[in-house]
């Protein structure tokens, strides 16, 4: 059950059925919290917000993404889709910071000001 949901969560996500891909990233998220896949569950779900145009909750959950998962391989996807959360709801500050940090290195110390 635990594959099946998460693949048909990428299917939906991949077919760029964000609304719908949203739904099942969530239901993932509840019944799997601890699974080895749950990062990147949790991660495309905050990537369907944004899709969809949903900012705050997106930023919101980035920014909890981030803080705890720290050497995970979407790292760097999530710092980009952050920076342009930033840009989107004009946090320019805070992009140009996300932004450095892509391009210079991200340092763990950094994270706590996200």
């Amino acid at each position: 059950m635990e594959e099946g949901l998460y693949w048909k969560a990428m299917s939906l996500f991949r077919l760029r059925e964000y609304a719908r891909a949203k739904t099942s990233f969530e239901q993932f998220h509840k019944k799997y919290p601890q699974a080895a896949r749950a990062p990147e569950c949790d991660f495309r779900l905050a990537t369907c917000f944004y899709a969809l145009g949903e900012m705050e909750p997106a930023l919101k959950r980035l920014q909890t993404w981030l803080s705890t998962n720290l050497k995970n391989s979407l790292r760097s996807e999530a710092l980009y889709l952050l920076g342009d959360i930033q840009l989107a709801t004009r946090r320019v500050d805070a992009a140009i910071q996300t932004f450095r940090k892509i391009l210079h290195g991200d340092k763990e110390d950094f994270i706590h000001g996200i």
